[in-house]
């Protein structure tokens, strides 16, 4: 086995406290223990903050960030990045709040990115029991269609140009981030890990799943109770980053607007078709 290496996870939290608890506790109780583990209050402007933090005091690897207001996703996990960063971890995990990890998860993890230094990220098998055909280790982008695609191979994450590893559950190597950057934040919410991913690769790292290590994960569970919003960041997002990424024409913008249009009037939803309509 390799040196010990310093090893932390980052959790965001907003407005789910008992949820953040729990995806908290599946990582202090992994086989290979985590150094710290940080939790970030995105500026959830209710008792979440209270409650987090009574709930951790009997943890000392545990650290509680609050934050004034809500940064977006790639805000808040930066909040903490830098600080482990600046404090010379090797290892960070970028782990959500709707999730739960396998008893094992961080050593699977652990094992495959020490395999090779080469490697900046390292991706779960994400599973939600609700979906169980849905079992994926991350998606691509596919330009014909211009719609994100599950992968289920590790060998198409670095063959295919436009893929990546979500970052429900990513571990990322300290030396990758330090030369790619941490996220983006003029992506509030949704596809700030596309863009990560990318700017890990462009930095000549490669991306790698470790396939055992199974995470469960119900997406979208904070952003279920803005419905109509979460479309909007997705669309926003979505365009940010192609024109970043892929190509700056505006007939793929406007492609991928009525893409997100047909969908609300199929699903039959007039608020989000209107909203998505004025965007």
């Amino acid at each position: 086995m390799p040196n010990k290496v310093k090893s932390a996870a980052i959790i965001v939290n907003w407005r789910e406290p008992h949820m953040t608890l729990r995806a908290a506790e599946s990582l202090l109780q992994q086989s290979s223990p985590l150094d710290r583990i940080m939790i970030v209050d995105n500026g959830s402007g209710d008792d979440s903050a209270e409650i987090l933090a009574q709930s951790l005091e009997q943890y000392d690897r545990c650290t509680l960030i609050c934050l004034p207001e809500n940064l977006g996703f790639g805000g808040g996990n930066n909040a903490a990045l830098r600080m482990l960063l600046s404090d010379g971890f090797d290892r960070i995990w970028l782990f959500n709040n709707d999730a739960i990890a396998d008893k094992n998860c961080h050593e699977k993890l652990q094992q495959r990115m020490h395999s090779d230094d080469g490697i900046g990220a390292v991706g779960s098998t994400i599973y939600d029991p609700k979906k169980p055909n849905e079992n994926n280790i991350g998606h691509y982008f596919d330009l014909k269609s211009l719609t994100a695609k599950m992968l289920y191979d590790e060998a198409s994450l670095n063959k295919k140009p436009y893929a990546w590893v979500t970052a429900a559950s990513v571990y990322l190597r300290g030396d990758a981030l330090r030369k790619a950057g941490i996220f983006d934040e003029s992506f509030f919410m949704y596809w700030e890990d596309v863009d990560l991913c990318m700017r890990i690769k462009e930095a000549g790292y490669t991306l790698s799943v470790a396939q055992d290590a199974m995470v469960e994960h119900e997406a979208g569970t904070s952003s279920d109770k803005m419905p109509v919003q979460r479309y909007l960041w997705h669309l926003s997002s979505h365009l940010h980053w192609h024109q970043k990424h892929v190509s700056t024409g505006v007939a793929a913008k406007m492609k991928i607007k009525s893409k997100y249009l047909i969908k609300a009037i199929f699903d039959r939803d007039l608020e989000r078709a209107i909203a998505l309509f004025k965007a």
